[in-house]
């Protein structure tokens, strides 16, 4: 049975990249860079959506500082707060928000000493047995970095041992619970998404090929990996040669990943699910329910609440 997909409203044709997700509050914020009239814009906006009553709420502007350039934002809710981190000229920066109010925008760099990530590339967050992690490709083309914070100090830079040979110009995908962190990240050959496994008090476990795992993945050369946890199951994304968003998932003990499908094929066909090159899905998890989030090929936001 085909979900409905349905378009964001209000926002045709105006979206200038990934979107990003995030729960605060009970409320559900989907961020999105938006252009105003002719003129194109590098601020950010967000939607809250009701699943109760089935709606969007008005667009509202965020702060002015937070200014993203030619970069998407990642985001995750930790310690009553949504920190977004972003690409500033090959730079980490970070920011948060409280639902109210919005800090001003810090340089990871600055905190942490000479941080560098990959242009064209962006950060991936999670929350991870109590700390705040986020992770980016280097700018020396050595594998993926992390650092972690505490709720006061931030820790780190970290070489992620499990990962190397990164695609130039991608950026990783990772997704935790509180014992059990997934990382995820393009092969520099053409051998598709690799991951590794982190656990509380023990070392990044050997990085996996899910290439040969789940057959050839043919990953687009613009796009990274996007993953998340549903119900003890960790779900993974990406475009394909074709650009088309493809998907497999695996219970998250046994790590059996099922053969990959066409996300088309899990939704049903729609204009809303052929992508822009590059770009990323998103989920919104409120309550019981689970939204895809979408940026396509013209410029627009639509969205599939998944049933199974």
């Amino acid at each position: 049975m085909a979900i409905p997909v349905n378009q964001v409203p209000n926002l045709d044709g105006k979206i200038m990249n990934s979107p990003a997700t995030a729960m605060l509050n009970g409320k559900g914020y989907l961020f999105f860079k938006y252009r105003e009239g002719s003129n194109k814009s590098n601020y950010y906006y967000y939607i809250l959506y009701d699943p109760y009553k089935k709606e969007w709420s008005e667009k509202v502007r965020c702060s002015d500082l937070l200014i993203v350039d030619n970069y998407s934002l990642s985001c995750v809710t930790y310690n009553g707060r949504i920190y977004f981190f972003w690409n500033v000229n090959k730079e980490l920066y970070y920011t948060t928000f409280d639902g109210m109010h919005w800090d001003e925008p810090k340089s990871l760099r600055k905190i942490l000493g000479d941080q560098g990530m990959q242009e064209g590339t962006n950060a991936s967050s999670a929350v991870f047995n109590g700390l705040l992690y986020v992770f980016w490709n280097g700018s020396g083309r050595n594998g993926l970095w992390f650092a972690t914070f505490n709720g006061w100090k931030w820790e780190g830079q970290t070489a992620h041992k499990g990962s190397y040979k990164v695609r130039d110009g991608s950026s990783p995908g990772v997704c935790a619970s509180n014992d059990f962190m997934f990382s995820s990240w393009v092969g520099a050959e053409e051998n598709g998404i690799w991951y590794s496994i982190g656990k509380p008090f023990v070392d990044w476990e050997k990085r996996v090929s899910l290439d040969e795992t789940i057959g050839p993945m043919n990953v687009n050369n613009s796009s990274s990996p996007y993953t998340y946890f549903w119900e003890d199951e960790v779900y993974l994304f990406w475009t394909n040669n074709s650009s088309r968003y493809m998907f497999t998932k695996a219970n998250r003990y046994t790590l059996d990943f099922d053969q990959q499908r066409l996300f088309a094929d899990w939704i049903g066909e729609g204009s809303g699910v052929v992508p822009t090159l590059g770009s990323v899905p998103s989920v919104l998890m409120i309550d019981s329910g689970r939204y895809m989030i979408f940026y396509t090929s013209s410029n627009v936001l639509y969205y599939a609440e998944v049933e199974e």
